[in-house]
C-alpha cells in the first residue's frame, strides 16, 4: 500500500508559486526577444528581403515564400515553445504540485528552435559559391 507524500507547508507552496511565476516571466521575455528577431528577418527595409533585392549583385539565392514560411514557423516555435510548458506549469500549480521546472523547459526549446531555423534560413540566404 502506497501512501501520499506529506503535504507541503504554506511557505513552500508560496515560494514554489513565486519562483514559477518569475521563471515564466523570464521565459516570456526570452521568447518575445526571439520573436522580435524573426520579425526583423521579415522587415522589408533592413531584413532579409533586402538581401533578395540585391541577389544579382551579391550572388545570393533566396525565395520570399521560403523566408515567409521559416518566419511563420519561428513565430510558432516562440508561441508554442513558451505556451505549452507554461500551460503544464499552471495545471501542476492547480494540482498543488511542484511546477517551477516547466518554464525552464521552454528556454532551451525556444533557443534551439531559433538556431535551427536560422541555420535552415542561412542555406537560402548565403552567397552562392563560385559567383
Amino acid at each position: 500500500m502506497t501512501t501520499a507524500p506529506p503535504e507541503r507547508s504554506r511557505t513552500h507552496r508560496v515560494t514554489g508559486i513565486t519562483v514559477s511565476v518569475i521563471l515564466a516571466v523570464i521565459a516570456l521575455g526570452f521568447a518575445f526577444s526571439i520573436y522580435v528577431q524573426f520579425f526583423a528577418f521579415r522587415d522589408a527595409t533592413t531584413g532579409l528581403p533586402t538581401a533578395c533585392s540585391t541577389a544579382q549583385v551579391v550572388g545570393t539565392h533566396c525565395s520570399e515564400s521560403f523566408l515567409s514560411t521559416i518566419v511563420l514557423i519561428g513565430y510558432a516555435v516562440c508561441l508554442f515553445g513558451w505556451g505549452i510548458p507554461i500551460g503544464f506549469m499552471i495545471i501542476r500549480l492547480i494540482q498543488r504540485r511542484r511546477a517551477w521546472y516547466w518554464p525552464l523547459i521552454s528556454l532551451p526549446v525556444v533557443y534551439a528552435g531559433y538556431f535551427i531555423l536560422t541555420a535552415v534560413l542561412g542555406t537560402q540566404y548565403l552567397p552562392v559559391s563560385g559567383s
